[in-house]
């Protein structure tokens, strides 16, 4: 399992799991209205840790949702792009800052040192960088092949391998020379690579203050293996300090 190193960490022991919801409110900003409804609103900011996605791990969740005005039901009309600007700034900085650590486990982000490195890279989901060719191979890792046809007439396309389906099946006139030959070439997949992606990476390893220096890093991996215990230590004191059992 990708995951099982950051489970093993000595810092990712001792959790008590959670199986039923817990959560708990941190704030309600002031009551708030906009145009063309009648009812009054609030933000809702929660914290919840628990594990109620059932993979046998607790799991954090911040959250900022409009609420009816006391009370607790999400609104289906007013959403959190609805909120005018001073009732967001209401919301104190240090609730805020959870955002950073929502989603994670108590052995950290799901897949913390490959998605990392996937949104840190220039590879597509293939692993190829843009015009890299590789061999496909089946589910057994076994190479994968093609017949093609290759032209022998000595006129273009002389020497090019051609799908059979592109071959001339009916000829009018004296009877053709062969000008084809069949050939068994390699199945290859072109990479279409990708950019890097900064704010992907930042999410993905809670690191908003990363640079793409930082993640242009060649030993971007050690790196981030080296972070992760650090990472966990911060999330525990934030676990409990919010009154949470770790």
């Amino acid at each position: 399992m990708a995951t099982m190193w950051q489970r093993e960490l000595p810092e990712a022991q001792g959790s008590k799991l959670n199986t039923a919801t817990n959560e708990r409110d941190l704030f309600r900003t002031p009551p708030f209205n906009i145009r063309n409804r009648a009812s009054f609103y609030q933000v809702l900011v929660t914290a919840a840790w628990d594990d109620r996605c059932k993979n046998g791990a607790n799991s954090f969740l911040y959250s900022e949702q409009v609420v009816p005005q006391g009370g607790r039901v999400i609104s289906d009309y007013v959403g959190m792009s609805d909120v005018p600007p001073d009732v967001l700034a209401a919301i104190p900085a240090e609730y805020r800052a959870l955002e950073k650590w929502s989603g994670f486990q108590s052995f950290g982000p799901w897949y913390y040192f490959e998605n990392g490195l996937f949104h840190a890279g220039d590879r597509d989901c293939w692993g190829l960088r843009k015009g890299e060719r590789k061999q496909q191979k089946t589910n057994k890792g076994e190479p994968m092949w093609n017949l093609l046809a290759v032209n022998t007439a000595g006129v273009a396309p002389y020497g090019e391998p051609v799908p059979l389906w592109k071959l001339p099946t009916l000829l009018t006139g004296d009877k053709p020379k062969e000008q084809y030959r069949l050939e068994w070439f390699p199945c290859y997949r072109i990479g279409e690579g990708k950019e890097r992606d900064l704010e992907a990476f930042r999410r993905a390893v809670a690191w908003p203050e990363a640079t793409m220096a930082d993640i242009e890093r060649e030993d971007l991996s050690e790196v981030l293996k080296a972070r992760l215990p650090v990472l966990l230590r911060e999330f525990r004191a934030v676990i409990e300090g919010l009154g949470f059992t770790w």
